[in-house]
């Protein structure tokens, strides 16, 4: 008996150990993210600006994807006319210093009949307990958006209150 109350402490101090060296894989994660995304970003911008160019390019690629994997059945055909407008998509990590995990989402659209703005960002922050939170309370695409009349979007894939707010 003796033995096993041993053998259950040791276990006890082993997955303590566990525990204290999987933090430093997760703190070396995010050091890895932080650089590689710094390294990465002069490419990014490179290739915005390549792809910005290229009309339609976005909406093929959606268009592409959306088969691919399965999703085509979320993209109305409201949204791809909204979609269709689409000239650039970024993602960045406005803390990258700090909070490398915190990710902010832009569309930059072309003038069109959907909303005025030509920028929707979403920034979705990640917390100190691993859970990602948005600014809205919920994954979605922006901040109040400012509508073009008759138009408020697909409820279910842009997630568009009665306030405008995505």
């Amino acid at each position: 008996m003796a033995e096993e109350i041993v053998h259950h402490e040791a276990i006890q101090q082993y997955i303590g150990q566990l525990a204290t060296l999987e933090k430093e894989f997760d703190t070396l994660d995010v050091q890895i993210l932080r650089d590689t995304y710094n390294r990465h970003f002069p490419l990014f911008q490179k290739r915005d600006a390549i792809t910005s160019q290229i009309r339609g390019f976005w909406p093929l690629v959606f268009e592409q994807a959306s088969s691919m994997l399965g999703f085509d059945e979320h993209i109305t055909t409201e949204d791809g006319h909204l979609l269709s407008s689409l000239r650039s998509m970024t993602l960045s990590r406005p803390d990258v210093d700090n909070e490398p995990r915190t990710i902010c989402l832009s569309f930059t659209f072309e003038e069109n009949d959907f909303f005025e703005d030509t920028v929707l960002a979403k920034t979705f922050v990640f917390g100190k307990g691993g859970e990602m939170s948005s600014r809205c309370g919920r994954p979605s695409l922006g901040g109040a958006q400012e509508w073009e009349e008759g138009w408020r979007g697909n409820e279910e894939t842009w997630g568009v209150n009665e306030e405008g707010a995505i």
